[in-house]
């Protein structure tokens, strides 16, 4: 019958107390041989291996010989076969599943929208890949869904990463106003000029005429030639109104009244103004009867007279 045998080394200063050692021990030493100075090797049944290792903790066992060493280089390879094919189910198992989903577009709102998308059609972390067909039709989908949201948006798979690019709609442009000739809606002293496109005509603390040109739209190329542009200005004048009114007394207090026709007639001086403020306010006549009560105030207002012709 075939024996097993472990071969160990170990270091020593004296073979004769190994020796010593190992018969003390009952342990049947095979070729105990010399390898270099203070090394020395020897064969063991592997039976004996705890005994060795307290004999000599610094033993180390180089090799096995026998049928059991047969049958543990077997046991030994099967593992490695066995976690060889482990992680190779593991590598293919991870290759197939989505290992991050990236959103990018800068806009938290919209990518918390399309995070929902893609989780109700199960794209988000360690589910299974896509297919690029399905990619391209939840494309499509988010792309009709988030139209007023966005101007571009892509999804696909990078690797085992899905990418998500949009870009947030901009808000329209919107061209200015640009108009032919500008002049005077009422009369009025100017106090404010600002034009943007256009001919000043007028100067600041000019009178004008309702109707009078302030700004042209026509510039000046030399002494017989004019160019036809367009204007975009506002002129601020002083403009004047006198305000009258009339009510029931009733049951009021003089003050109560007059308070009333403040607020009324500062009302009544604004309509018809274009970006109108007042600037003075007179009481011309105030009269509080037991039956009816009437005002009459002069306003001088501030508001762009400017407008097409």
């Amino acid at each position: 019958m075939f024996k097993s045998y472990d071969e160990y080394v170990i270091k020593i200063y004296s073979p004769q107390k190994a020796l010593q050692l190992l018969k003390e021990k009952k342990i049947v030493v095979r070729n105990f041989k010399k390898i270099s100075d203070y090394t020395y090797k020897f064969k063991v049944e592997p039976k004996y291996k705890k005994q060795v290792l307290k004999c000599f903790s610094e033993a180390i066992l180089i090799k096995r010989y026998g049928p059991k060493s047969i049958v543990h280089n077997l046991i030994s390879k099967k593992t490695t076969v066995i976690s060889l094919i482990i992680t190779l189910i593991l590598f293919i198992f991870a290759s197939t599943r989505i290992y991050r989903v990236d959103i990018s577009g800068g806009n938290e709102e919209i990518d918390n929208q399309i995070r929902q998308k893609l989780t109700e059609s199960n794209i988000e972390k360690y589910q299974s890949l896509p297919s690029n067909i399905k990619l391209k039709n939840l494309q499509s989908k988010l792309e009709k869904e988030l139209i007023s949201n966005i101007e571009f948006l892509e999804i696909r798979r990078t690797g085992l990463v899905i990418e998500v690019k949009y870009e947030k709609r901009r808000e329209p442009i919107v061209l200015p106003e640009l108009k032919r000739n500008l002049i005077a809606s009422k009369d009025g002293v100017i106090k404010k000029i600002m034009v943007e496109h256009g001919q000043k005509m007028i100067q600041v603390n000019d009178y004008v005429k309702k109707g009078d040109l302030l700004i042209s739209a026509y510039i000046n190329v030399n002494d017989t030639k004019q160019i036809e542009l367009f204007t975009k200005a506002k002129v601020y004048a002083y403009t004047w109104k006198i305000i009258e009114y009339k009510c029931d007394t009733g049951i009021r207090e003089e003050s109560e009244i007059l308070s009333y026709f403040l607020s009324e007639c500062d009302r009544k001086a604004l309509e018809d103004t274009n970006e109108g403020t007042i600037d003075e306010r007179n009481i011309l006549s105030f009269k509080y009867g037991i039956n009816s009560s009437y005002i009459k105030l002069h306003y001088q207002l501030i508001e762009n007279i400017a407008i097409e012709q």
